[in-house]
């Protein structure tokens, strides 16, 4: 059988903020590995309710999964946008940890459909 994740590719954030024609204009499905996002976890409560630690690639941690059928245009977003444009960083401000350094240096994974 064939792999369902044979499209998937991890891509550090500052290529893409570098050249975002990278990511397809395509739809797919994404998900975020945010620099101290365990951190965020802690503060949000995550780990009162959950002994699971997120998903991980060295030091970040899996935050965020979505799907869009403009996946370029949600990434940058989340990249670069306001809280009125992306839920991890509206959430991000609820705890007052600050987004900025933290997603232009990690990853963003990538699976188009």
């Amino acid at each position: 059988m064939e792999s369902s994740f044979r499209h998937l590719q991890l891509i550090p954030a500052r290529i893409i903020l570098a050249d975002p024609s990278i990511v397809p204009q395509t739809e797919g499905v994404y998900y975020l590995l945010v620099a101290r996002g365990a951190d965020l976890l802690r503060v949000s409560g995550y780990f009162r309710f959950s002994s699971r630690n997120p998903l991980s690639h060295r030091e970040d941690a899996h935050l965020y999964t979505g799907a869009s059928v403009k996946l370029r245009s949600r990434v940058m977003c989340h990249l670069v946008g306001g809280a009125d444009q992306s839920g991890l960083r509206k959430n991000a401000c609820g705890t007052g940890i600050r987004m900025q350094g933290n997603l232009k240096n990690r990853y963003a994974g990538l699976q188009s459909l």
